[in-house]
């Protein structure tokens, strides 16, 4: 008997798995791990190492695409900091989920270069943005610094 299709996750449930995919994979790595509530702009978790020296903030999206392309927005042309990192989640149904790890000052740069690409093509403006993280941003996570 063939395997039924997995059902696709709505958006919620999407976005909700990719965040805990990612401090629990995270905490198994020893560091100490903290979601933020759903009203927290830009920021999903909150990671340390073990003696909080160190710390970084993460922006979690998550995809069930299987292309290697998110749909981000305006904003994230120019959401950057040194401590802020993106998580990029691909859901792989029953197969482990893929982790692209990427500094926000070269998201922003990528897509602020995408989007003028797109307008100077013959584009029409409007609120999307599209990321791709590279192949070397895959299981990154040293470039946390933690």
């Amino acid at each position: 008997m063939a395997k039924a299709k997995p059902e696709k996750l709505n958006s919620n449930l999407s976005s909700i798995s990719g965040e805990y995919l990612v401090a629990g994979k995270l905490s198994s790595m020893g560091y100490i791990v903290t979601l933020t509530r759903k009203n927290t702009d830009n920021i999903d978790i909150l990671v340390a190492n073990k003696d909080a020296t160190k710390t970084a903030c993460i922006q979690v999206k998550t995809s069930q695409q299987k292309r290697n392309i998110w749909v981000l927005g305006e904003k994230n042309e120019v959401l950057k900091s040194k401590y802020l990192y993106y998580v990029f989640v691909r859901l792989n149904n029953d197969n482990p989920p893929d982790f692209y790890i990427v500094k926000s000052a070269e998201v922003a740069e990528a897509v602020l270069k995408r989007n003028k690409e797109f307008l100077a093509g013959g584009g029409v403006e409007n609120k999307f943005r599209e990321f791709s993280p590279t192949d070397k941003s895959k299981d990154n996570w040293k470039i946390l610094g933690l």
